[in-house]
């Protein structure tokens, strides 16, 4: 199965206290969350994903990830929205993850796009959507 045409997702923004899982905590945990993806379903090679956390309690590391690997793009539209899942792998600090991220662009007239899900499988968990305007998904 593969994709009909191209299919593109560009994201570059911030968010603030974001609730997430860190793996190694048995707490969730607030913290600041930039991401910067530009991805095409087609240009895989050329394509870059990251996610920079900032943890708004001091004593729990911050991190960036960034995607070495991207091998998934995946499309499905429902209506009135349209989502675009990207995975593959990633390094933070010279470690290999594999990570998983579906961003959703709402069609007209709610123009909200979010983040629904990022995670790095052993690692980080933000499950609980992300509301931005800056998500771009083209077709």
């Amino acid at each position: 199965m593969g994709l009909d045409h191209s299919f593109e997702v560009f994201v570059n923004a911030f968010a603030n206290n974001v609730n997430v899982k860190i793996e190694d905590l048995n707490f969730d945990v607030m913290g600041d969350l930039t991401y910067r993806v530009n991805v095409c379903a087609d240009r895989l090679e050329h394509s870059t994903l990251n996610l920079d956390f900032l943890p708004e309690d001091s004593t729990i590391p911050s991190f960036s990830f960034h995607a070495t690997r991207i091998t998934l793009v995946s499309f499905d539209q429902d209506g009135k929205y349209c989502d675009i899942t990207v995975g593959g792998v990633g390094e933070v600090d010279g470690v290999s993850y594999s990570f998983n991220a579906t961003f959703r662009d709402h069609d007209y007239p709610s123009k909200i796009s979010s983040v629904e899900d990022f995670i790095i499988t052993d690692l980080f968990d933000q499950s609980r959507a992300v509301v931005f305007n800056e998500i771009s998904i083209k077709d």
